[in-house]
């Protein structure tokens, strides 16, 4: 039995300029569970003028594949910050590596008026309160299976799949019942 419903997760990945303290997100990915399916939303994040170019790194440009130039023309930042809250409100966000989304996270919602922190919270802490056991084996198993493209969308939509592959019912679960054939 699950002690929090599946749909009021969101799973939060950021490609960034780089990994260190001066560094700011360039994409946004949220993914979550709706009516038995995954949906999601990302998006490229123009710079805002006062975050420090000293902090892009080319090496991090390499990984996701995104270019310094292609963010000159994504939405500017304060309207990529009103649509992720506007997804994020009232869920409980969760990614695989916390302390950098939450650091992404305040850099793009410092640009946003009246948004206040974010709190991300470690997505196999969430997957433990959702899943028992055996639907823990499942969405292991099947995150084994999925690659990490290293962008954000693809990234965060990863754990919204293998969440809901292990929560769907399987055909041979003893928990449903089945009709004895004559």
């Amino acid at each position: 039995m699950s002690l929090l419903p599946a749909e009021d997760l969101i799973f939060i990945d950021f490609e960034a300029s780089g990994l260190g303290p001066q560094s700011w997100p360039i994409e946004i990915g949220l993914a979550w569970i709706e009516d038995g399916e995954v949906k999601s939303w990302s998006s490229l994040i123009r710079p805002a003028p006062n975050w420090s170019m000293d902090a892009w790194c080319p090496a991090s440009e390499r990984v996701p594949g995104i270019s310094r130039a292609e963010l000159d023309a994504a939405p500017q930042v304060h309207v990529v910050a009103a649509e992720a809250a506007r997804l994020m409100a009232g869920r409980s966000i969760c990614s695989d590596a916390p302390e950098f989304e939450e650091r992404w996270a305040a850099r793009l919602f410092c640009e946003q008026p009246g948004s206040g922190s974010v709190r991300v919270a470690y997505v196999y802490s969430a997957f433990a309160l959702l899943c028992d056991e055996a639907q823990l084996d499942r969405l292991h198993e099947k995150l084994a299976r999925l690659p990490a493209p290293h962008r954000a969308g693809p990234d965060a939509e990863r754990h919204a799949r293998a969440l809901l592959h292990a929560l769907t019912p399987r055909p041979d679960s003893p928990t449903e019942t089945r009709t004895p054939t004559p």
